[in-house]
């Protein structure tokens, strides 16, 4: 199957896209420029998932939705989640075969559009609530 080819293997479940608390138990495997998820049906080897890494935006660690702990494979706005709880160990050697240098972060900009956009921000409401109170303070009669 990947005869001549570099692999790298995890044993990890991956949560169903149907239904996130549903866990097929299998085995990532990383080759030169793509990711598998093999699961074993009826004494067979099949592919559950192919994704070129190219296609991936990043990696991340953490708490799935069921609370198990594992790892997401960021695609745009699809999140493919693996549990595996050993991950933190496997991080490093997963990010080489991956062909990247570190684990790449979510980008986490925030786009506020419409009404929301004119509201003002809660610093800024924070800040004048704040100097209220201190003009109140120096107006106030000292003891």
């Amino acid at each position: 199957m990947f005869k001549g080819q570099d692999v790298y293997s995890l044993s990890c479940c991956r949560a169903s896209r149907e239904d996130k608390q549903i866990q097929e138990r299998g085995r990532l495997v990383v080759s030169n420029d793509s990711v598998y998820f093999l699961v074993k049906q009826r004494g067979k080897l099949t592919f559950s998932l192919q994704e070129k890494i190219n296609d991936l935006d990043s990696f991340t660690t953490g708490y799935l939705k069921d609370e198990q702990y594992g790892f997401f494979l960021h695609k745009g706005i699809e999140d493919i989640e693996f549990s595996c709880k050993d991950i933190d160990k496997k991080r490093d050697s997963f990010i080489n075969a991956l062909g990247w240098d570190e684990e790449i972060p979510i980008n986490e900009e925030v786009v506020v559009k419409g009404k929301a956009a004119d509201a003002p921000l809660f610093t800024d409401v924070n800040q004048k609530k704040k100097s209220k109170e201190n003009k109140l303070d120096s107006l106030s009669p000292k003891k």
